[in-house]
């Protein structure tokens, strides 16, 4: 599989191994009740009964242990898909891939900050002060008067869209680079899981692997 691939088969390890360990956090899916009727210590003519009052578990046709298999399974699985996705990694020369993936992400964040920045305008304001004044009678009275704000930018904006553009050519190359990579890498690995199986069809392909 390529690197592409092998990133969506990652996705589905994770989305396995999430939904096993929310199948654990039941209470209901990993324990056993047992109610005893002692009814012959209140009643001697009556007798004791033992009735299983286990609920039902979402997957019952496995026993837990088979399923903490199936869980182990997969976590051993993206272990080795980790494994073989960065010795794939380390052997594509054109790139290096994860550094390329990381500083691209600051050139793309760099340039969305600087396109802020030069959205940024100058803008005018009018509001209302109040203030007092002494009237023909010595008398102080209020009066209302305009207060004009002018707010500039503080910085060349022309130069801030040139590096805009400058760190978003740049990171649209890489990207490219990054795409082709992403085709390129080949990533040797065998899958041991199914990615178009939902979780109770992956955990029957493999419990079957070892009841045929």
């Amino acid at each position: 599989m390529n690197l592409k691939e092998s990133f969506r088969y990652h996705n589905y390890l994770s989305e396995m191994l999430n939904a096993a360990a929310t199948y654990f956090m039941s209470r209901n899916n990993v324990t056993r009740t047992v109610q005893e009727h002692l009814r012959k210590k209140s009643n001697p003519d009556a007798q004791d009964e033992e009735i299983d009052a286990t609920q039902e578990r979402l997957f019952g046709d496995y026993k837990v242990d088979e399923l903490i298999a199936f869980y182990q399974a997969i976590a051993e699985e993206k272990f080795k898909l980790a494994a073989a996705v960065e010795t794939a990694k380390r052997g594509y020369k054109p790139i290096c891939f994860d550094a390329a993936m990381e500083t691209n992400k600051i050139r793309q964040n760099v340039a969305d900050a600087l396109r802020r920045l030069a959205s940024i305008k100058n803008t005018e304001a009018t509001t209302q002060g109040r203030d007092y004044k002494f009237n023909v009678n010595g008398d102080q009275v209020p009066y209302v008067y305009d207060i004009k704000s002018v707010t500039t930018i503080d910085f060349d904006r022309n130069l801030a869209k040139r590096l805009a553009k400058k760190y978003t050519d740049e990171a649209n190359a890489v990207s490219d680079q990054i795409d082709h990579a992403m085709l390129d890498i080949e990533v040797v690995i065998e899958p041991a899981f199914n990615m178009t199986e939902t979780f109770e069809e992956s955990v029957d392909s493999f419990m079957n692997k070892f009841t045929a």
